[in-house]
């Protein structure tokens, strides 16, 4: 969907803050602390476009929201040495903040309609009891709350201050001295580096293969690496789209097995309250089979994409060099 209308900018709460964050830069050759910032710029557009979406559960407004935030800590902690230091430390310290806020209505949403989907697999005589009914208001209310306690932390000061911080940081744009270098110069070597710690990572989780905290932290270093490739599309154009691509295919298999590591724990309280409760038990002991064959299939569709991303690696064009040559032949 579209963000909400001008009229309804979160700038209208916050006077002095810029109409919008600045432009990405444009220029025959870009910096590496341009190409962040430029990045950077996008997110804070989309948190600030769906402020007033997010207050009311807009739909889609929360997620975008989430994932603004993500994909700008990503950016700054990954390309932190193109860009001040303390700036970006500061930014993306409360970022983590705002997103963890974010994710607890975001996180109740999709694991509802997660479960109603599984529930809808299943055949119509296994449905004994009011298993769609405990789950769905369960989670309905559980979303509820969430979402209260997120507002809440969007009346505080220190969310005004954050949303501030971010349209000045944004505007600023300020740099590292390692960042005024191109951008070809600078960048892909930090991707790589990224690329590098998720291999460590997998190293780690196929040391005990059985316990999924080590591919929980694959996957989140693998959202990492995919957020800061698409940051360089528009500076590296379509070999940085492959990679984005590539990783994506990661960190969506590895999200499934996470989903049902959630999706059974969840499932394993509700059969206990319904069998308290003196009702069937045996929808939720499906349930919970059919998630982990899921999760034996999402795992190894991970480590097979896994395996692609990292035969990729970080390789993007010269982009430096590129732009010079087309300039000389004009």
């Amino acid at each position: 969907m579209e963000g909400p209308n001008q009229s309804d900018h979160p700038t209208d709460r916050h006077p002095g803050r810029p109409t919008e964050p600045a432009a990405p830069l444009v220029s025959s050759g870009p910096t590496a602390a341009e190409v962040v910032w430029g990045y950077v710029a996008k997110q804070a557009g989309v948190l600030f476009a769906y402020e007033p979406e997010v207050r009311v559960d807009g739909p889609d407004s929360v997620h975008k929201s989430r994932v603004a935030a993500r994909r700008t800590r990503s950016a700054l902690k990954v390309y932190r040495a193109a860009v001040d230091a303390g700036a970006a430390r500061g930014v993306a310290r409360e970022l983590r903040w705002y997103g963890e806020a974010l994710g607890a209505p975001r996180d109740a949403e999709v694991l509802r309609d997660y479960l109603l989907e599984r529930i809808a697999d299943l055949d119509e005589g296994d449905l004994e009891g009011p298993v769609v009914d405990r789950l769905t208001a369960s989670l309905n209310a559980e979303h509820a709350r969430a979402h209260a306690r997120l507002v809440e932390a969007m009346n505080t000061k220190r969310h005004d201050a954050l949303m501030t911080e971010l349209a000045d940081v944004t505007a600023a744009r300020p740099a590292s001295p390692e960042g005024e270098a191109a951008a070809g110069v600078l960048l892909p070597g930090l991707l790589a580096d990224a690329i590098a710690r998720v291999d460590g990572l997998r190293a780690h989780a196929e040391e005990a293969p059985e316990h999924l905290e080590g591919w929980h932290d694959v996957r989140k270093a693998a959202k990492a690496v995919r957020y800061c490739a698409e940051a360089l599309v528009d500076a590296f154009g379509e070999p940085a789209a492959e990679i984005a691509s590539a990783w994506e295919a990661v960190t969506e298999a590895f999200g499934e097995v996470q989903d049902t590591v959630v999706s059974a724990e969840v499932l394993g309280r509700h059969a206990w309250a319904a069998e308290l409760a003196g009702e069937p038990v045996r929808p939720y002991t499906l349930l919970v089979e059919g998630e982990l064959d899921r999760r034996l299939v999402a795992l190894r569709r991970g480590v097979e994409a896994l395996d692609y991303a990292l035969e990729m690696g970080a390789k993007l064009p010269d982009v430096t060099a590129a732009r010079s040559a087309g300039a000389s032949s004009t």
